[in-house]
């Protein structure tokens, strides 16, 4: 059975010349959804193309044909794992980044189109990988049932039929962080106004990452088939 994720790659500090060429590629693929530019690698134009409406005003991901880039293991460092070379307007072969991913990238694991996005900390690549795993009939169901108050409650079945909740944290954020903002527009603050939503932005996110890799993970452990929807029933 074939299965397909993504791995997120954290691009580490390039040189300052690939930094620019990175910078300049990424905007100018802004500026191409726009009608802009023509200034983009040719077959980037075809990727952005295939997976993005031209129209607005929003940052797109610099979007990546599968055959234009290519990953591989560092040798002899530790201060990264993998190289990528991404294509560039009028560089020839592209530019060489190190990139660390959050989990390992294995030799058996075939690369499709992927994506290059901007955070604040930096840029990301946004590996689409797929690989082929062992079926292996699950034993049980684990429910999951998404919502505001409680970001996810999940149910085992059959079992005990006991709930567990998940994501409660992220009320508490979200209220701490409404007072801050309240407090700050009330002096005039805006700047800080949007410092604290970017923070509140990355809390929430760990939380649900966390939250996430916990219902994963406990699937796993009991080998079961996470099924998303209304728990009405369950139990």
């Amino acid at each position: 059975m074939k299965i397909e994720k993504t791995i997120k790659c954290r691009i580490l500090e390039p040189t300052d010349r690939k930094k620019g060429l990175l910078i300049k590629e990424y905007s100018n693929a802004q500026g191409y959804i726009r009608g802009e530019t023509e200034d983009l690698y040719s077959a980037t134009k075809q990727a952005m193309d295939k997976y993005v409406e031209k129209v607005q005003n929003e940052n797109y991901p610099l979007f990546l044909r599968n055959d234009t880039f290519r990953v591989e293991k560092a040798e002899d460092t530790e201060e990264f794992d993998y190289w990528a070379k991404v294509p560039i307007s009028g560089v020839w072969g592209g530019i060489w980044l190190p990139i660390r991913p959050h989990e390992g990238i294995r030799k058996d694991m075939d690369i499709h189109d992927s994506k290059i996005v901007w955070k604040e900390y930096g840029f990301e690549l946004h590996l689409s990988v797929s690989f082929e795993v062992p079926f292996q009939a699950p034993e049980s169901i684990l429910a999951v049932d998404l919502g505001e108050r409680v970001m996810a409650t999940t149910v085992l079945w059959p079992s005990n039929g006991n709930s567990k909740f998940h994501g409660r944290k992220v009320r508490e954020v979200r209220r701490h962080y409404a007072w801050l903002r309240k407090r700050l527009q009330e002096k005039g603050l805006n700047k800080k106004v949007k410092e604290m939503s970017d923070k509140e932005k990355r809390k929430v996110e760990d939380i649900l990452h966390k939250v996430s890799r916990k219902i994963v993970d406990r699937a796993g452990r009991e080998n079961s088939l996470i099924v998303i929807g209304d728990l009405k029933g369950i139990g």
